[in-house]
């Protein structure tokens, strides 16, 4: 099974499709570029932000999402921390 096959395979299982192309859509990216590594940079916010929706909405665990999305869980981590730090930043409040 090809890596974007898999990875919606694992957001259809946990009913998350419609959030994930929810992000997409905000950050006007398409759904299979952030499903399948693209590194642009509003491709990566908008997986990053997926990857703290699940996080924080969840409850999942970091290697959770690094498994979910096949990827590495330090790059869950950094991502996650880069994202809850430019909350911080924006809405004043530690994170």
């Amino acid at each position: 099974m090809k890596r974007v096959e898999r990875i919606r395979a694992n957001l259809a299982a946990m009913g998350l499709t419609d959030v994930a192309k929810r992000v997409a859509a905000e950050y006007h990216v398409s759904l299979n570029s952030i499903l399948d590594g693209a590194r642009m940079k509003s491709v990566a916010a908008a997986r990053h932000r997926i990857w703290v929706l699940l996080r924080h909405t969840l409850d999942m665990s970091n290697a959770e999402i690094a498994n979910t999305f096949g990827v590495d869980r330090s790059t869950v981590d950094v991502a996650i921390r880069k994202r809850e730090a430019e909350l911080a930043r924006v809405y004043g409040v530690a994170s």
